[in-house]
This record gives C-alpha cells, sequence and structure tokens, in this order.
C-alpha cells in the first residue's frame, strides 16, 4: 500500500479548498474520501505539511462535533495527536513551530466532545492544559469551569438522592425507627437537602449565562 506523500498531502489539502463547498457534510465527505492516505499515513517532509495535515484534521473533527459525533471526535484526535508529536520529534521541530490555532483547536475540540459524552475528568484536563498555554483565553477558562461545574453537579445529585431516599425510609418505616433515630437523622439530612438545591439552583442560572 503506497504511503502519503508531501506531494500527496499538497494535492488533498489544495483539492480541498479548490473543492471546497459551504456546510460540514462537505468537509466530512472530503476527509473520509480520503481515509486511506490518513490511516495510512508515515512521514511527511517538513513543517508546512505537517501544519496542512493538523488544519484538514481540525476542519474534519470540527465537523464531526457539530453533527454531534463525539465518541468519534475523541477518537480520532487521540490517534492524529499520537502521529503529530510522533512527526514533532522526527522533524526535529520545536512546539511552538506548529502549535497554530489548528493545533490547539483540536484539544479543545475533544475538550467539548469529552464534556458532551460527560468524560468530565478527561475534559477539565484538557482545558487545563490549554490553560496553561494560553491563560488569558475565556473560552478555555469557561470550558473549564463548566466541566468543573458538571462534574460536582453528578456528585451533589447523588447526595441529594441519597437524602431524599433515606427521608423516605424514615417516614415508611417511622413506626419501626425509634424518635432517637429518627430525627436526629431528618435533622442532619433536611439541611443537607437545601444545601444540595442552592447549589444546583443559583449556579445553574450562572452557568447559563455564561458564555462557552
Amino acid at each position: 500500500m503506497a504511503d502519503i506523500t508531501s506531494s500527496t498531502i499538497e494535492y488533498i489539502y489544495s483539492n480541498y479548498y479548490a473543492t471546497y463547498q459551504n456546510g460540514i457534510d462537505f468537509t466530512i465527505s472530503f476527509y473520509e474520501k480520503n481515509s486511506l492516505y490518513f490511516k495510512n499515513i508515515k512521514q511527511l517532509n517538513d513543517k508546512e505539511d505537517l501544519r496542512k495535515y493538523v488544519e484538514l484534521v481540525g476542519r474534519y473533527v470540527d465537523a464531526l462535533y457539530q453533527k454531534g459525533y463525539y465518541a468519534k471526535v475523541v477518537d480520532v484526535v487521540n490517534d492524529s495527536n499520537i502521529y503529530i508529536n510522533k512527526e514533532i520529534g522526527r522533524l526535529r521541530l520545536a512546539h511552538s513551530d506548529l502549535k497554530n490555532t489548528w493545533y490547539y483547536n483540536l484539544g479543545l475540540i475533544k475538550g467539548m466532545a469529552c464534556y458532551a459524552l460527560r468524560q468530565y475528568k478527561t475534559a477539565i484536563s484538557v482545558f487545563k492544559n490549554l490553560i496553561q498555554v494560553d491563560s488569558e483565553n475565556d473560552k478555555y477558562k469557561n470550558w473549564l469551569h463548566s466541566s468543573r461545574y458538571a462534574q460536582w453537579s453528578r456528585f451533589v445529585r447523588i447526595i441529594g438522592i441519597s437524602c431524599m431516599i433515606l427521608i423516605g425510609i424514615t417516614f415508611i418505616f417511622d413506626h419501626y425507627i425509634s424518635y432517637h433515630i429518627g430525627m436526629p437523622i431528618i435533622k442532619i439530612v433536611f439541611p443537607i437537602l437545601i444545601l444540595v438545591s442552592f447549589y444546583e439552583y443559583f449556579p445553574h442560572l450562572f452557568f447559563r449565562n455564561k458564555k462557552k
């Protein structure tokens, strides 16, 4: 099977723009039509070839994200990052030589896809790494903020549900539970439920007004 060459990536890149049609379906179709090249790519000639590769992958995963193919986004970014980092080392490039907008967009889109898949721990790690590169980027900050909130919300909801179940059991089986046991349980659980409600309600209003 023929390996992809510099001239091949140049042709694919040029052909993408020469035949470009507005719409995410075109980008997905174009990339997947040339998927044989991308799956079997081994080496590129220089930084410019690698930059074009990164951009084509970036446009593809961006289109996949807009279509809602979140799991596929994560897989494609993970696979392409392995190749990109290997080529950076092989070509003896400094990371700053390649880390342009499209390079960082791969991480951003992966983090957004992980958030949509409720993989909040991974999303938080991705956005924290991006912020280390660009600490003033509000988009990165907002996504990190949202991911942390979502992760904690899951935990808080579990606590809330557990408290409601415990209160329900206490009332249903009140004849079997002594007053000295039931009343302390209620006194502890009710304040926790109030705290859970405040956490869920007020931060949620704040997050709906945050721009991602």
